[in-house]
Order: C-alpha cells, then structure tokens, then sequence
C-alpha cells in the first residue's frame, strides 16, 4: 500500500490539489491509514480509483494533444489546407456542365401532356 502511495497516489495529490496544507493533511490521513488498517479499506480504494483515473485522463489528454497537433499540421493528408483552397474563384462557374448556373433551364416543359 505504501508504494502505490508513494508512486501513484502521491502524483495525483500534486496534480490535483494546490493548497499545501490540505495536501499535507491528506498524505498524513493516508499514511496513518496505510499504517493501520487493510487493503479493502473504502477510503483506500477510492483513493487509488482516482489516482488511477487521473493518470489515465492525463495520457488521454496528451494523445488528443498529440492528435491536434498532427491535425493542424496537415499530416491528416485532407484537401482543404487553408481557407482560399476551399473556395471557388470568381470566375469558376458553379455548375460542372460549364454553362448556364440557371437549374431551370434544364427542364423542358411539353405543353402535349397537360
């Protein structure tokens, strides 16, 4: 118990709490626990599933971070690198058929079928 304080729980004390008194007091509440009671014990185990889950959100946060990183950088190999590559040019017609923007002037209109 002492070297899962001493390795992890202790980590995740300093990460987490900033008040030096309160830190002080809770390394001293848990060493006297250490000291005296079993490993089964609430406090302990919520103690060490926190410390636990502190360390595992720090690495997911450091691989998002990572991931971020790599994104903004373009290795994410996407098309779109920089807002003027998204745009169309002015002259650059909307439609791929290359004449008339007008959708309308596709349709034909049989008066026969009326």
């Amino acid at each position: 118990m002492k070297k899962v304080f001493d390795s992890v729980i202790a980590k995740w004390l300093q990460d987490s709490v900033a008040d030096e008194d309160a830190r002080k007091q809770f390394s001293d509440g848990m060493e006297r626990l250490i000291k005296e009671t079993k490993a089964d014990n609430g406090v302990w185990t919520v103690a060490c599933a926190a410390s636990q889950m502190h360390a595992s959100k720090l690495e997911e946060i450091e691989r998002l971070r990572t991931e971020c990183d790599t994104l903004k950088a373009g290795g994410g190999g996407g098309a779109f690198r920089d807002e003027a590559s998204r745009k169309r040019g002015r002259d650059e017609p909307a439609g791929q058929g290359g004449g008339s923007d007008d959708i309308w002037a596709t349709f034909q209109f049989d008066s026969s079928k009326v």
